[in-house]
Protein backbone atom coordinates (compact mmCIF):
# COMPACT_ATOMS: atom_id res chain seq x y z
CA UNK A 1 0.00 0.00 0.00
CA UNK A 2 1.44 3.34 -1.08
CA UNK A 3 0.30 6.53 0.65
CA UNK A 4 1.13 10.15 -0.11
CA UNK A 5 0.35 13.27 1.89
CA UNK A 6 1.12 16.79 0.71
CA UNK A 7 0.19 19.90 2.63
CA UNK A 8 0.86 23.62 2.52
CA UNK A 9 -0.08 26.19 5.13
CA UNK A 10 0.00 29.97 4.81
CA UNK A 11 -0.22 32.29 7.80
CA UNK A 12 0.12 36.02 7.22
CA UNK A 13 3.38 36.25 5.22
CA UNK A 14 4.71 32.83 6.23
CA UNK A 15 4.31 29.66 4.20
CA UNK A 16 5.08 26.04 5.07
CA UNK A 17 4.91 22.97 2.87
CA UNK A 18 5.59 19.28 3.46
CA UNK A 19 5.41 16.11 1.33
CA UNK A 20 5.32 12.67 2.97
CA UNK A 21 5.23 9.23 1.34
CA UNK A 22 4.69 5.83 2.93
CA UNK A 23 4.97 2.30 1.64
CA UNK A 24 3.35 -0.27 3.91
CA UNK A 25 3.98 -3.95 3.22
CA UNK A 26 7.22 -3.32 1.34
CA UNK A 27 9.68 -6.26 1.32
CA UNK A 28 13.33 -5.98 0.24
CA UNK A 29 16.17 -8.48 -0.14
CA UNK A 30 19.09 -7.04 1.86
CA UNK A 31 21.97 -8.01 -0.44
CA UNK A 32 24.49 -5.96 1.52
CA UNK A 33 23.76 -8.02 4.63
CA UNK A 34 23.76 -11.31 2.69
CA UNK A 35 27.14 -10.49 1.17
CA UNK A 36 28.78 -9.68 4.51
CA UNK A 37 27.64 -12.29 7.05
CA UNK A 38 30.25 -14.97 6.46
CA UNK A 39 33.52 -15.07 8.38
CA UNK A 40 35.60 -14.85 5.24
CA UNK A 41 33.94 -11.69 3.93
CA UNK A 42 33.67 -9.60 7.11
CA UNK A 43 37.42 -9.48 7.66
CA UNK A 44 38.02 -7.16 4.70
CA UNK A 45 34.76 -5.16 4.61
CA UNK A 46 35.33 -1.48 5.46
CA UNK A 47 31.73 -1.10 6.66
CA UNK A 48 31.81 -4.17 8.91
CA UNK A 49 30.78 -2.09 11.93
CA UNK A 50 27.28 -2.01 10.37
CA UNK A 51 27.15 -5.77 10.77
CA UNK A 52 28.19 -5.86 14.45
CA UNK A 53 24.85 -7.15 15.76
CA UNK A 54 24.26 -9.74 12.97
CA UNK A 55 24.60 -13.49 13.16
CA UNK A 56 27.81 -14.53 11.38
CA UNK A 57 27.75 -17.74 9.31
CA UNK A 58 30.75 -19.94 8.56
CA UNK A 59 29.84 -20.28 4.88
CA UNK A 60 26.55 -19.43 3.22
CA UNK A 61 27.17 -20.92 -0.17
CA UNK A 62 24.78 -20.32 -3.04
CA UNK A 63 21.72 -21.81 -1.33
CA UNK A 64 22.14 -19.66 1.76
CA UNK A 65 22.52 -16.41 -0.16
CA UNK A 66 19.48 -17.19 -2.32
CA UNK A 67 17.22 -18.08 0.62
CA UNK A 68 14.55 -15.79 2.05
CA UNK A 69 16.56 -15.36 5.26
CA UNK A 70 17.68 -11.91 4.08
CA UNK A 71 14.25 -10.68 2.91
CA UNK A 72 13.29 -7.89 5.30
CA UNK A 73 10.17 -5.85 5.98
CA UNK A 74 11.02 -2.47 4.51
CA UNK A 75 7.85 -0.50 5.22
CA UNK A 76 8.68 3.17 5.61
CA UNK A 77 7.49 6.74 5.98
CA UNK A 78 9.71 9.15 4.04
CA UNK A 79 9.61 12.93 4.08
CA UNK A 80 10.45 14.07 0.56
CA UNK A 81 10.44 17.82 1.08
CA UNK A 82 9.93 20.52 3.72
CA UNK A 83 9.78 24.19 2.69
CA UNK A 84 9.49 27.30 4.87
CA UNK A 85 9.33 30.81 3.45
CA UNK A 86 8.55 34.42 4.27
CA UNK A 87 7.25 36.97 1.77
CA UNK A 88 7.47 40.75 1.90
CA UNK A 89 4.58 41.72 -0.41
CA UNK A 90 5.47 45.36 -0.98
CA UNK A 91 8.92 46.85 -0.75
CA UNK A 92 10.34 50.02 -2.33
CA UNK A 93 6.97 51.79 -2.84
CA UNK A 94 5.17 48.59 -3.94
CA UNK A 95 7.69 48.03 -6.74
CA UNK A 96 9.27 44.91 -5.27
CA UNK A 97 7.91 41.68 -3.84
CA UNK A 98 10.56 39.57 -2.07
CA UNK A 99 10.38 36.00 -0.77
CA UNK A 100 13.07 34.22 1.25
CA UNK A 101 12.76 30.48 1.66
CA UNK A 102 14.56 27.39 2.85
CA UNK A 103 13.94 23.84 1.70
CA UNK A 104 15.16 20.42 2.79
CA UNK A 105 14.89 17.36 0.55
CA UNK A 106 14.88 13.87 2.06
CA UNK A 107 15.19 15.06 5.69
CA UNK A 108 14.12 11.79 7.36
CA UNK A 109 12.91 8.21 6.91
CA UNK A 110 11.04 6.32 9.63
CA UNK A 111 11.46 2.56 9.25
CA UNK A 112 12.46 -0.61 11.09
CA UNK A 113 14.47 -1.78 8.06
CA UNK A 114 18.12 -2.29 8.99
CA UNK A 115 19.62 -1.71 5.54
CA UNK A 116 20.63 1.62 4.07
CA UNK A 117 17.48 2.50 2.14
CA UNK A 118 14.12 0.71 2.32
CA UNK A 119 13.02 2.24 -0.99
CA UNK A 120 14.70 0.33 -3.79
CA UNK A 121 13.10 -0.12 -7.18
CA UNK A 122 14.51 -3.57 -8.01
CA UNK A 123 13.55 -5.18 -4.67
CA UNK A 124 17.23 -5.82 -3.91
CA UNK A 125 19.11 -3.43 -1.61
CA UNK A 126 22.71 -3.52 -2.77
CA UNK A 127 23.52 0.18 -2.33
CA UNK A 128 26.46 1.17 -0.19
CA UNK A 129 25.53 4.87 0.05
CA UNK A 130 22.29 6.30 1.50
CA UNK A 131 20.34 9.05 -0.21
CA UNK A 132 21.70 12.51 0.56
CA UNK A 133 19.93 15.21 2.52
CA UNK A 134 19.87 18.41 0.46
CA UNK A 135 19.37 21.87 1.99
CA UNK A 136 18.53 24.86 -0.24
CA UNK A 137 18.16 28.55 0.54
CA UNK A 138 16.65 30.92 -1.97
CA UNK A 139 15.39 34.37 -2.82
CA UNK A 140 12.57 35.16 -5.23
CA UNK A 141 12.23 38.79 -6.30
CA UNK A 142 9.32 40.07 -8.39
CA UNK A 143 9.43 43.58 -9.87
Amino acid sequence: MVLTWSNSVNYKNWDFGIVLRANIGNWVYNDFEASNVSKSSTASVPLSNLMANRFIFNDLGVKGAMSDYFVRNASFLRCDNITVGYTWPSLINNALRLRLYGAVQNPFVITKYNGLDPEVFSGVDKNIYPRPITVSLGVVASF
